[in-house]
């Protein structure tokens, strides 16, 4: 923790807003950068990084959307949710409701980037569905694809206790890695078809491994929706199989923010994202190190780690 001077209005650009933080909710987007893993991170930060999935109240605005006093889920200019204060543009904020638990708004963030996903993929309806990975990403995929009508949904994940997760949200199979075969377990539930579409959502240092993975339990002519985020910029993958099975790979992980996260914010507040399931753990600001950590470790049950400025 460290002092620094206050943004006030004179900081902000044309529409921007100033917000002071209420709530945040780490991301694993934000775990290669506190673990070092993204190859284009250039270290040391700027103070405030990084978090991006943020709640606040706005206390300046040069926007004609927003009035100081505004609450708003909001993305921080440069990923710079872990200040107490934050400026960011009005088109990357939306307003929230009172009267309903900053940390049951969050989650809207994620969602969101999730629906966009699901716009500009292919149709789940009546579809088998496989998410390979089952941390908050996977399991809000799983809630969409439940939500959307699919027909099967198989759930892989190396962590028993987010594959439980996975089947009290719509799963209805799971498989977990390094215990069981995903292929056999893809095959059995699909009588032998295969995904229609398979869902990468653990990307990072694996994301070789998860996306040859991807290859193998889709069926020919399926679709493979690249959602985890790369942390190197190459990647040595199948592309034979990838060829001769003629997948179609769609990468989507940009959410139109005035679109897509009041849709999620909807579902959530007419509970059909249980948003309460997802927040295992909070820590106050001062204790950051710890919340990182502890996300870091995928210990202890976490799904969600949430940080409080109050």
């Amino acid at each position: 923790m460290e002092e620094r001077p206050d943004l006030t209005a004179a900081d902000l650009g044309p529409d921007g807003i100033l917000v002071r933080s209420e709530i945040g909710s780490v991301c694993g987007s934000d775990l290669s950068f506190y673990e070092g893993t993204d190859v284009a991170a250039s270290y040391p930060f700027e103070p405030g990084c990084n978090l991006h999935e943020s709640i606040g109240r706005v206390v300046a605005s040069r926007s004609t959307r927003f009035a100081p006093g505004d609450r708003v889920l909001a993305l921080p200019r440069n990923r710079t949710g872990l200040a107490d204060l934050y400026t960011t543009q009005a088109d990357l904020a939306i307003p929230v409701p009172e009267g309903v638990p900053a940390g049951t708004l969050v989650l809207a963030q994620p969602l969101g980037t999730v629906l966009w996903g699901t716009r500009h993929a292919e149709s789940m309806r009546d579809r088998d569905v496989v998410i390979i990975g089952a941390g908050a990403i996977g399991l809000l995929w799983t809630c969409v694809a439940r939500l959307h009508g699919a027909r099967r949904i198989v759930v892989g994940d190396p962590i028993a206790h987010r594959l439980a997760v996975a089947r009290e949200l719509g799963a209805t199979e799971t498989w977990q890695t390094g215990e069981d075969d995903a292929l056999d377990v893809v095959r059995s539930a699909t009588d032998g078809r295969l995904a229609d579409i398979v869902v990468e959502a653990v990307g990072h240092g694996q994301l070789g491994t998860t996306l040859d993975l991807a290859f193998r339990l889709v069926r020919r002519l399926g679709t493979i929706v690249s959602f985890g985020v790369p942390d190197e910029p190459r990647l040595t993958l199948d592309y034979g199989l990838f060829w001769r099975k003629n997948i179609s790979l769609v990468p989507r992980n940009e959410p139109e923010v005035q679109r897509d996260f009041p849709a999620a914010l909807q579902l959530i507040l007419d509970g059909h994202v249980p948003a309460e399931r997802f927040a295992t753990h909070r820590f106050r600001i001062e204790d950051a190190p710890a919340a990182y950590d502890l996300a870091s470790r995928r210990a202890d049950g976490v799904l969600k780690v949430q940080i409080t400025f109050d």
